[in-house]
């Protein structure tokens, strides 16, 4: 989690919106054809809930499904 905040210069004083936005800036800027895909498994991982419309991509993942999508996700 630490990477990845400072990867996207997420700080702990951030509220979720700015954290969320930060998060999808970062990734768009480095996987702009794919960073859709990544953003709501990462966000997961900081515990950001994830806005629409990526919602339903966790929305019925049980814990051990997301974190597949997570490991997945951080592989690439």
């Amino acid at each position: 989690q630490k990477i990845l905040r400072a990867f996207a210069g997420i700080s702990e004083e951030d509220e979720d919106g700015t954290a969320w936005d930060k998060l999808e800036d970062s990734l768009s800027r480095l996987f702009p054809e794919q960073a859709a895909d990544y953003v709501p498994y990462l966000a997961s991982l900081l515990a950001l809930e994830v806005r629409e419309p990526y919602r339903e991509k966790v929305a019925y993942l049980d814990a051990e499904a997301l974190g597949r999508q997570v490991f997945l996700v951080s592989r690439r």
